[in-house]
């Protein structure tokens, strides 16, 4: 556009359809084309003239908190000009994509934020980096969601220090082996329901926030619910004969013999079991073997006494420790078993299973903050009675 005075005036808008430009600014909605657009520039009220302040867009009910006022710029109506890219997009085989896009929208965007949904709001922080001995403490902020603290080489230190949450300080208990300087990453969140979704961005929450989120450094992350998690067994059936396919239920006749799982049930634990179907083979008539259908062969030997094969997931590095993966009570073996009989067994575990799915088109490598990449925050909550 071009002033009264004759003067041109030019801006153009970024990626999020903010009019960036000198003495103009405004939005534009790329979905529906749609533009609002002022020309002007927020001034010091201080430095307007008393001329200027007797113009009819003066108010002062208009200056803000900073003493700045908007001036506007009179342009010629007529002289105003756009220039606009128009996008199209192509629908691609499934084949291609790698997921099926019948549910996309065509421009690829995936809503992830709506009405009713969970979100966290988190903000990260990082510490300068600190050389620390035993005893040293490094706070935080309070209420502290979660720490991560960081040596030298880049790498994430898991132990030799402790955390109080409702305070922020992070006491460093053993050193050794540590390199130094540390870094601490530290984050504070807080878990609200969205009440309303707008096109603009704008999300609506439930609760107000109770930390400090500045903008431009802070995240606002969708969550996936999935509600109380317990381990147990889920079903339990004797079989003549196993045929090697897994089913979740009994497929041709019983076996004679059969395990007293009400005076002595199987037992798991939230920390070893695993969602996993289980067939208890037995060789001949004392000689079992245990096999998961993900796990393989876990155990083979006799049933005289409970059989508890560990889960490895749950040992300490050094390979000590561990919890099983379900425990067998040999008081529920009444004998009688056939070489050939089995127990198909049904474990879920606590753990809660999902998918990550992503399709990447041809493109070209993206640089900088361009690149791909994601984060995942696994929360929970025990209840304790």
């Amino acid at each position: 556009a071009t002033t009264i005075e004759g003067e041109l005036i030019s801006a153009s808008s970024d990626q999020d359809g903010n009019i960036v430009g000198d003495r103009a600014t405004g939005q534009i909605n790329y979905q529906y084309g749609t533009a609002n657009v002022k020309f002007g520039q927020l001034v010091d009220d201080s430095t307007l003239t008393a001329e200027e302040k007797a113009e009819p867009w003066y108010d002062p009910a208009n200056v803000d908190e900073n003493g700045m006022i908007w001036k506007p710029t009179f342009v010629q109506p007529g002289t105003m000009r756009y220039n606009a890219v128009a996008v199209s997009y192509l629908p691609l085989d499934a084949d291609i994509v790698g997921i099926d896009a019948v549910r996309l929208p065509a421009d690829g965007r995936v809503p992830i934020y709506r009405p009713g949904d969970v979100v966290m709001v988190m903000h990260p922080q990082e510490t300068a980096p600190q050389t620390v001995s035993n005893g040293d403490i490094i706070t935080t902020r309070p209420r502290v969601g979660w720490v991560r603290v960081i040596d030298a080489d880049g790498n994430t230190v898991t132990d030799g220090y402790t955390l109080d949450r409702a305070t922020g300080e992070v006491t460093f208990t053993d050193v050794s082996g540590i390199a130094m300087p540390v870094t601490l990453r530290h984050t504070v969140a807080d878990l609200r329901l969205v009440t309303d979704v707008q096109i603009t961005g704008d999300i609506t929450l439930s609760r107000p926030l109770t930390h400090d989120y500045p903008a431009g450094e802070s995240i606002v992350a969708s969550c996936l619910i999935h509600g109380d998690r317990r381990a147990r067994v889920s079903a339990t059936w004797d079989q003549k004969t196993w045929d090697g396919t897994w089913q979740d239920v009994p497929v041709g006749d019983e076996a004679t013999a059969t395990l007293n799982t009400i005076a002595h049930p199987i037992t798991v634990t939230n920390e070893g079991a695993e969602t996993e179907r289980w067939v208890l083979r037995w060789i001949n008539s004392t000689t079992v073997e245990l096999i998961g259908q993900r796990v393989g062969l876990v155990y083979t030997g006799p049933f005289t006494e409970d059989i508890a094969p560990i889960n490895p997931r749950t040992r300490n590095e050094d390979g000590s420790g561990g919890v099983p993966y379900l425990t067998i009570p040999a008081a529920a073996n009444g004998g009688g078993w056939s070489a050939g009989n089995v127990v198909r067994i049904n474990t879920v575990g606590a753990l809660a299973d999902f998918w990550i799915a992503r399709a990447i088109q041809q493109s070209d490598e993206p640089l900088d903050d361009g690149a791909d990449g994601c984060e995942l925050h696994v929360l929970g909550n025990i209840d304790r009675p």
